[in-house]
């Protein structure tokens, strides 16, 4: 979704930092990890978004789990972007390999890291 619904979520790394984030509007605002994933190396992110909480995690680990609030403002009708905002703004500058956009929630551990493959859950699978 654009980033004027409440619903709208982006999973990005904060510049200057490279730490992995997560922006939710309408449930809170951003999620630092403190994390950081700009280094030259391959890695596994991760996000578990519940109605109540959401968690990160880089390589199988959990680098952040926070609570979020519930859901306010009004849900707009998007679209969905990888490497960019729906908008078309604010434009990837790294490599991306594999997304993976499942429903329900998936199990994220260290023993899961590795190449992905659509499962059951899976809504949509890319392979860059």
């Amino acid at each position: 979704d654009t980033k004027n619904s409440a619903a709208h979520w982006e999973l990005y790394t904060e510049a200057g930092t490279g730490n992995l984030s997560v922006y939710l509007p309408g449930r809170g605002g951003v999620v630092n990890s403190g994390a950081p994933v700009c280094d030259d190396t391959w890695h596994h992110l991760g996000m578990i978004l519940e109605e109540d909480r959401v968690r990160l995690y880089v390589d199988g680990v959990e680098v952040a789990d926070q609570a979020l609030s519930p859901l306010a403002g009004e849900v707009q009708a998007g679209g969905f972007a990888i490497g960019q905002l729906v908008e078309g703004t604010l434009g990837c500058h790294g490599y991306i390999d594999q997304v993976r956009l499942s429903s329900g929630l998936q199990a994220i551990s260290e023993d899961s890291v590795g190449e992905m493959a659509p499962n059951d859950a899976t809504l949509g699978f890319w392979d860059f």
